[in-house]
């Protein structure tokens, strides 16, 4: 990876998503979004001396694997020069520019326009880009540091907080008018982060809204970060808070409390999982878009719970045994599956009523469609540290919904749908120099490969995707990356466009239809976006 004391990879590129009932995937802190899948907004990346970003020698007119001949999208210069892709903060893209002098974080519109510096960023510090706003921790010491918090709105807030965790228990809201955050945090003489106040504010503002404290085990707010089995999540559906935490300092807590923090003066933190008394939740949880219905799983017999947020709290469970499920982002209902490996749906009527979508053999979710109505997921198990599996796809919404086979055998990996639903992408023909790109209908039909590829990206609302070829090696050790040559394909029609080359691995994103770069070339290296088909 390009440069890696300084990038801890912006966007991981056909890297398979893993599934949990709560709707993210890191394993210190995870949003609670309304998606299988549905993980943090932004992306990370920790500081450090710029070293050597080596050579490129490619021939800038050569085209990606099955491109070749294919029109070239036009790409706008955003800036010039020696630069890493940091993320996409609201309508701001988010980059490190590496000078003689030093690196500096910096902020540049995504539709184009003059760019903003931010700050320089230190040797020790960390940063991450998370909805509309980026994190920058100052004074590193081990686990934590001085929080500072940049939006295109306020600008650079500084001393936000102090003892901040770094480069995790940090989220913003979707327009970055809303923050979240550790601070205080409690450690062991190691260093180790045991338990953490959480801090939920308007960014504009200078002081907190509300904030979680207190490590009492049951009345307690605040954050216990010992417990290795129960990891905190928290997120933003709109300005709405919500978070899932187990509470004291115990290392062998597991069972959770679920609040949530309304965009609201004066703020108050309302319990969601339990009127009273002990938590009473697995640390996991789904949110409705709107922020105004839960999905969790009750600890207590694995039960499903679906709460109403609003005024006053309202919860109740509607099967036990329940692995893990999302809550559609409508608010209308729970797709979920039990530890039999039955796939169910739950409405979120009082009380929820319950259904059978397959009967047997869904052994894990992989992917929510855009419009809430297929899933996709497989019935093989998983092999530990191989993300090759099977692909099925089922409409949920159907009078009588049929299992699709996309991939029988364990030798897929699922990339997820096309913006408009109808086309599930994934990775076939999986070997060591690469793999084919193919997309099937996710309500069956012919399987059509599309390119040469190592991964891909849906893009827009439409059956488009952005796909990755022809990886290359440069610089020199230890300072040797990846570059990749990007292309942009209709899943639907196989039409092939050619993006760029020279792209180092993992610095691309997007937002709606707007694709985001950075590339090195031995003419022409810079941050550039391009609008897609």
């Amino acid at each position: 990876m390009r440069i890696e004391l300084i990038i801890g990879g912006v966007v991981s590129l056909g890297l398979l998503v893993a599934v949990a009932a709560c709707g993210g995937t890191e394993s210190d802190a995870t949003d609670g979004a309304g998606e299988v899948d549905a993980g943090s907004s932004g992306t990370s990346g920790s500081s450090g001396t710029s070293g050597s970003n080596g050579d490129d020698d490619d021939d800038d007119d050569e085209v990606p694997g099955s491109s070749s001949g294919a029109p070239t999208l036009k790409s706008d210069a955003l800036v010039q020069g020696n630069v890493v892709l940091a993320g996409i903060a609201g309508a701001d893209v988010i980059y490190l520019e590496l000078a003689q002098a030093g690196v500096s974080l910096n902020a540049v519109p995504l539709a184009g326009g003059a760019p903003t510096k931010i700050a320089d960023l230190g040797a020790e510090d960390e940063y991450l880009v998370n909805g509309g706003a980026l994190a920058l921790w100052t004074d590193v010491d081990g686990n934590v540091g001085t929080l500072n918090v940049w939006t295109r709105a306020t600008g650079l807030k500084e001393d936000v907080a102090s003892s901040s965790i770094v480069r995790g228990l940090f989220r913003a809201s979707a327009d970055g008018a809303r923050i979240a955050f550790t601070q205080d945090v409690t450690t062991t003489p190691q260093g180790a982060p045991t338990s953490a106040p959480v801090g939920v504010r308007d960014t504009a503002a200078s002081t907190n809204a509300v904030t979680l404290t207190g490590t009492t085990p049951i009345a307690g707010n605040a954050m216990n970060l010992a417990a290795s089995a129960c990891a905190p999540r928290m997120s933003f559906s709109g300005k709405v808070f919500f978070a899932t935490f187990c509470t004291g300092t115990d290392a062998s807590a597991t069972s959770a409390k679920l609040v949530t923090v309304a965009n609201a003066s004066p703020a108050t933190v309302v319990r969601l999982d339990a009127a009273s008394g002990a938590p009473a939740i697995k640390p996991i949880y789904v949110t409705d878009a709107a922020g105004t219905k839960v999905f969790t799983i009750a600890s207590a017999n694995s039960a499903g719970m679906l709460i109403n947020v609003t005024s006053p709290v309202t919860r109740a469970t509607f099967e036990d045994d329940v692995a893990d499920g999302t809550m559609l982002a409508d608010g209308s209902g729970v797709v979920f599956r039990t530890t039999g490996n039955a796939l169910k749906k739950a409405s979120t009527a009082s009380p929820p009523v319950v259904s059978t979508v397959l009967g047997a053999d869904v052994k894990g979710l992989i992917r929510l469609s855009p419009d809430g109505k297929s899933l996709i997921f497989n019935k093989l198990d998983r092999q530990q540290g191989n993300p090759l599996i099977d692909i099925n796809a089922v409409d949920h919404t159907a009078a009588v919904p049929t299992a699709v086979s996309i991939v029988p055998t364990a030798s897929g990996v699922p990339l997820g749908f096309s913006g408009s639903s109808a086309f599930v992408f994934f990775l076939g023909d999986v070997g060591q120099s690469g793999a084919k790109l193919k997309s099937m209908p996710a309500a069956g039909g012919p399987t059509r490969v599309l390119a040469d590829a190592v991964g891909a990206l849906a893009v827009g609302s439409g059956t488009g995707a952005v796909f990755a070829a022809n990886p290359k090696q440069v610089g020199q050790a230890p300072s040797q990356f990846t570059v990749l040559e990007l292309g942009h394909v209709d899943g639907a029609t196989g039409e092939v466009s050619k993006i760029a080359d020279g792209i180092p691995e993992g610095e691309f994103a997007a937002k709606d239809k707007r694709l985001v770069y950075s590339r090195i070339a031995q003419q022409g290296s810079g941050l550039f976006a391009v609008t897609l088909p």
